[in-house]
């Protein structure tokens, strides 16, 4: 995981007409709630989220764009491998705050905020993260009231408000946490940072290490002192700007090559 950078401009979704979708269905969640709030406690009555507003392509190009085409867990190029999601960080459905049952209402009225939005690929987001999230107190759960949400301390780890590499780093191509309050290890569990292949197909643990590979060899080219007699100046030139190139941001898995590769 790296850290992430919202652009400042909002994509908006309007109607032919050019009123602002996400305007008028968080109105219309709000009033369902405040007409029926213990049904939808009790998960009696669950909402309804338009996925064509959340998901629509001014949102979704626009992720793509921030996250340089990546995965914001796994740093895999989404687009190499499906669609991708349209994740909300905080579920809006429901939540999970440990191996319980699942709890409602989620957090209905991030549904549309894009704040809360992200792109993931399928795996991360469908088969590994799902419903839930654990927060630090549970007493501060703010599924319901958002001016709660500045006090409300989530376990996983949210690349858009902080930084990755201060709770994870990559020894080759194993995530481990580095925090003494284990959130780097849970979001690398609950997520499935480490997933390994059946032997029948490469995962995620395999294809870091594809990737991994190759550079060691880049990088020992790169530290070898200028004029050694063996290889030429040039050569080792060319291997230090191409370290540098797989560092950089908008490359796959950049996070395991620059804790490993340091220049």
């Amino acid at each position: 995981m790296i850290q992430l950078k919202r652009f400042r401009k909002i994509p908006r979704v309007e109607d032919r007409y050019g009123v602002c979708k996400i305007t008028e269905a968080n109105f219309e969640l709000s009033k369902l709630y405040n007409l029926f709030p213990k049904l939808y406690d009790l998960g009696l009555i669950k909402f309804e989220f338009d996925r064509d507003i959340y998901s629509h392509e001014n949102i979704k190009d626009q992720l793509i764009k921030q996250q340089h085409g990546k995965c914001a867990f796994c740093e895999q190029h989404i687009l190499s491998l499906d669609y991708g999601d349209v994740e909300h960080f905080r579920p809006k459905g429901g939540y999970v705050q440990k191996n319980e049952s699942i709890k409602y209402p989620g957090y209905f009225r991030l549904a549309y905020d894009f704040k809360n939005l992200m792109l993931c690929c399928k795996i991360c987001n469908q088969r590994n993260k799902k419903n839930y999230f654990p927060i630090k107190n549970i007493t501060e759960r703010a599924n319901i009231n958002s001016s709660k949400l500045p006090k409300e301390k989530p376990f996983y780890i949210n690349p858009y408000q902080e930084n990755p590499t201060n709770l994870i780093w990559f020894d080759k191509n194993v995530a481990t946490g580095k925090d003494r309050n284990g959130r780097g290890k849970k979001t690398i569990d609950s997520i499935g940072l480490n997933r390994k292949s059946d032997g029948t197909f490469s995962d995620l643990f395999e294809k870091r290490l594809e990737k991994l590979k190759p550079i060691e060899s880049v990088y020992k080219i790169a530290n070898l002192p200028l004029n050694n007699g063996i290889i030429s100046n040039e050569e080792i030139l060319e291997n230090v700007e191409l370290l540098k190139e797989h560092k950089m941001k908008e490359k796959e898995f950049s996070a395991m090559i620059n804790d490993n590769f340091p220049l």
